[in-house]
């Protein structure tokens, strides 16, 4: 192997090294500026000489020269007992930052201008403004991984690899092995089954002439029975262990995916420095709960949302040192990255000691722009203003800067937790700081759900958001002029049945006592009502495309043991919604009546998962759906009962949509149902064949639960009380934290 082979083998290792040793070296000045300590300037001397060193070894011959000037200052201040030490504050964090760029980027940048600011320093001279990093040799095949306030990107990359001890790479080899060795036990059983159906065969003898008596035929039966008793156990035993190894297995997997958070802290940390160099802001960020372990997929998330707390403290929050020391405080700013686990969540949390966020400044922000009416400035607390910087399109930004109009704000930030099943918080105190605190599940791949029946549909719901489960009687709901209400421990809270905020019908009216799931989302609590209590799992939680991640009150889907796919359920919008819902006393009526009055859909799509979205959205408008495989599947239901609209995909196998529309077309009966083709081919000649064939409408799979759809459906069933969600929040919710969507930063 050539040394250019060695060195990029080693170079994505150096990286993760460099950001370790950064964290190392943070802390020892730290330490070392509060308390002159011998044994932690030893400790720093020798961290220092360590990363010259290994950067000289990587080729990195510009960041071994500002190390090696840096390693010569510290030395001086030794002399001194470390009082000249404070001095080399920033030069000190450039360096370390610089080196991160250097061996992050692949820059060359000339570390003349480096090494005389840290003379300067030393000096006691101000030091000039360091210049922009150097650009980045271009290599379009890798992505940048570090982050600074002139570079185009800022986005967080995980490291390709990750760090594995010896001694649990053996215990998954182990645990492996012994899964396979079961998977052939398993295997063997094929074996028995054949056994199994010779015994079971007893009168097949060769001699085709001779009977059975009854006595030989009862002492077959019983060695039969035997056998097959037998072979249950045995059966039971290995798939037991099998299951056992198999969860072994997923959990040392998930063992590996763990990461320190400090993976993420390190980069965004060296980011902050740079962009309060950027705006002449003077900062030090304080990281807590770096040792945090958390999911690679949670880290990945998490990168661009952190990165945009980190840049709203910096340009909204924190304050330039003169008028800091005009409000006594530091002249330096303070930003505190901090992480813990708390029962089954992580909890990061991002704050600053500036000014904090005045909440009668929002109020009239809001106002102005629209956002609340002028009741609501009246009547808010300051909580509830301070939380109006979620709402969509809400900025306190006159002008965009430099740090912010990035195309993320904090409404979008919030969706983005919420799809996660996350959330964020806020609180702030004028002239003293803010905190943002940020929840998420410890993984979101694999997550524990509750799960219900709501009109004979199973849903589920994260487990983290349901307090409790408990079953009341029907009578002690309470009737208010806001809706229903129910009386727990903690006080009355709003009370709502399942299907009525997803639109699907009237709930049972049998029932003398319903189950209920209570529900938190942050500071506001539902009693969910549902149909029926399914019960708690872990399921293997799948995100939805693009297309269909606008469907309202549902963050993704799971697929059950018996091939069934159950709908994730957002917690907060369901919420929201019941915020918006003022049931009426029709709650207990009649599901017969309710039948009777929906409209019913003949929904006919080969794709399974496809198809069971697009039944969701349109169960979402009320309709009663029905669903088809394909056109023939579609023609024999169609014989059998009648339907209002048809809404149909074009390829599919056996019969296609074009051909299903002719037939219907064709057919006296149905030649007035209306036929809608839903298909991803967005040609126009695609839609003329479409129309040629009859359909009465066509539209994209892209567009499927959009205003488009909405209205086109609305065409042939007018009746139908359809409205979209914005409709719906701007004339019945006043509240803007309900209405997640994209906006201004804040």
């Amino acid at each position: 192997m050539d040394a250019d082979k060695i060195r990029a083998t080693f170079l994505e290792k150096f990286r993760q090294v460099v950001y370790e040793r950064s964290r190392t070296l943070s802390d020892q000045y730290e330490k070392l500026i509060e308390g002159a300590d011998e044994a932690i300037a030893d400790a720093l001397m020798r961290e220092l000489h360590t990363l010259k060193g290994e950067s000289r070894m990587m080729g990195f011959a510009a960041a071994g020269q500002v190390v090696h000037a840096l390693e010569d200052a510290v030395k001086l201040t030794r002399e001194d007992k470390f009082r000249q030490l404070p001095q080399l504050r920033e030069v000190f964090f450039e360096v370390l930052d610089s080196v991160a760029a250097i061996a992050g980027q692949g820059a060359s940048p000339d570390p003349e201008p480096i090494c005389h600011r840290i003379t300067a320093a030393l000096e006691g001279k101000a030091p000039k403004p360091a210049a922009k990093k150097p650009k980045p040799k271009k290599d379009p095949s890798k992505k940048q991984t570090t982050s600074s306030a002139d570079s185009d990107s800022s986005s967080f990359e995980l490291p390709s690899m990750v760090r594995i001890s010896g001694q649990d790479l053996d215990r998954l080899s182990d645990s492996i092995s012994d899964l396979f060795s079961t998977y052939l036990q398993i295997q063997d059983l094929g074996k028995g089954i054949t056994r199994l159906r010779s015994h079971a065969s007893p009168h097949q003898s060769r001699d085709k002439r001779k009977v059975l008596d009854a006595d030989m035929l009862m002492n077959s039966l019983q060695s039969l029975d035997r056998d097959l008793a037998a072979f249950h156990r045995e059966y039971r035993e290995r798939t037991l262990t099998m299951a056992t190894e198999l969860d072994l297995v997923l959990d040392q997997v998930r063992q590996i995916r763990l990461l320190p958070i400090t993976t993420l802290f390190n980069v965004y940390s060296s980011a902050a420095r740079d962009l309060a160099r950027a705006v002449g802001k003077q900062l030090q960020v304080r990281i807590e709960g770096e040792t945090t372990m958390v999911d690679r997929s949670i880290l990945d998330a998490l990168g661009d949302m952190l990165l945009h707390l980190i840049r709203n403290a910096i340009d909204h929050g924190l304050e330039k040192g003169p008028r800091r020391l005009g409000q006594n405080k530091s002249e330096r700013g303070s930003l505190w990255l901090r992480a813990q686990v708390v029962n089954d969540r992580i909890r990061i949390e991002v704050e600053d000691d500036g000014r904090g966020i005045d909440p009668g400044q929002i109020r009239k922000i809001a106002l102005r722009k629209g956002v609340i009416k002028n009741h609501e400035f009246e009547t808010l607390t300051n909580q509830e203003s301070i939380e109006l910087i979620f709402a969509p399109g809400f900025s306190t930004a006159e002008k965009t800067t430099e740090l912010s109009g990035r195309g993320v704000g904090m409404d979008v930030v919030r969706a983005r937790l919420q799809d996660l099943g996350g959330a964020i918080y806020v609180d702030s105190t004028p002239g003293q700081g803010t905190r943002f605190s940020i929840e998420l599940p410890t993984t979101v791949a694999i997550a524990r759900v509750v799960m219900f029946k709501a009109a004979g549909q199973t849903f589920a719901l994260l487990a983290t958001f349901v307090r409790r489960v408990e079953r009341i009687s029907t009578q002690s709901l309470l009737e208010t002029s806001g809706g229903r209400a129910l009386t727990v421990p903690e006080g009355t809270i709003s009370a709502a049945h399942a299907n009525e905020l997803l639109r699907l019908g009237a709930a049972r009216s049998d029932n003398e006592h319903t189950p209920v799931l209570l529900l938190e989302h942050g500071d506001r609590r539902i009693a969910l009502l549902v149909d029926e209590l399914i019960g708690e799992q872990e399921l293997t939680i799948k995100p939805f495309s693009p297309y269909l991640s606008k469907i309202q009150s549902v963050s993704g889907a799971a697929t059950l043991e018996d091939g069934s796919l159950v709908l994730l359920l957002h917690a907060g919008e369901l919420i929201s919604l019941a915020g918006r819902v003022h049931a009426p006393m029709a709650f207990f009526t009649s599901q017969t009546d309710q039948t009777e009055q929906q409209h019913r859909v003949l929904l006919v799509e080969d794709s399974i998962i496809t198809r069971e979205l697009e039944r969701s959205v349109l169960v979402s408008f009320g309709l009663l759906v029905e669903e088809a495989g394909d056109g023939v599947e579609a023609l024999n239901l169609l014989m059998q009962r009648e339907f209002d609209v048809v809404v149909s995909d074009v390829e599919m196998p056996n019969m296609d949509g074009l051909e299903l529309t002719r037939r219907i077309k064709q057919e006296e009966a149905t030649e007035h149902l209306p036929v809608i083709l839903v298909t991803t081919l967005a040609s126009d000649e695609d839609k003329r064949r479409g129309m040629e064939a009859g359909a009465d409408g066509y539209i994209v799979k892209s567009e499927f639960g959009s205003q488009a759809f909405i209205d086109l459906v609305s065409n042939f069933l007018p009746d139908l009380p359809l409205e979209t969600e914005t409709e719906t929040e701007n004339e019945d919710d006043p509240d803007p934290q309900n209405n997640p969507s994209q906006g201004q930063e804040t």
